[in-house]
């Protein structure tokens, strides 16, 4: 459990939400359809990971009061860019959205690995490759 000075814990759903909507349009394809992606979905053990992810993400902002601001004035797309940049899609934090800002969040999300979607051949459960 990790305690924020600037976060929520609705902040955290909020930003959740937007990281699995992100994650599930962006593996979408090669015959799979991730587009409703659910925490449900994924293995008990990769929704810990996802969560375990969002935590460090967040306790890293919110370090820095500045971009925990920056950051809570846009939850759910600040999710959605983390999972962008973070698997090195063609938009992110980096783009210029995110003003002066972008850069030091860039940073932070390029430090945690790629992260990418596959079914189970067993159980149809939705796993991470990492």
């Amino acid at each position: 459990m990790y305690l924020y000075t600037h976060f929520t814990q609705s902040d955290v759903d909020e930003f959740a939400d937007g990281y699995w909507t992100a994650l599930g349009w962006s593996e979408s394809g090669g015959g799979y359809d991730f587009d409703d992606l659910m925490p449900g979905d994924l293995s008990p053990e990769d929704v810990e990971r996802v969560n375990a992810d969002i935590a460090r993400f967040l306790s890293r902002v919110d370090k820095d009061p500045v971009l925990a601001e920056a950051v809570g004035d846009d939850l759910s797309r600040a999710g959605h860019d983390f999972v962008l940049t973070r698997n090195g899609h063609g938009a992110g934090f980096w783009d210029g959205d995110w003003g002066e800002y972008g850069d030091a969040l860039t940073k932070i999300a390029q430090s945690f690995p790629e992260q990418h979607l596959y079914v189970g051949d067993d159980d149809d459960l939705v796993y991470l490759l990492e």
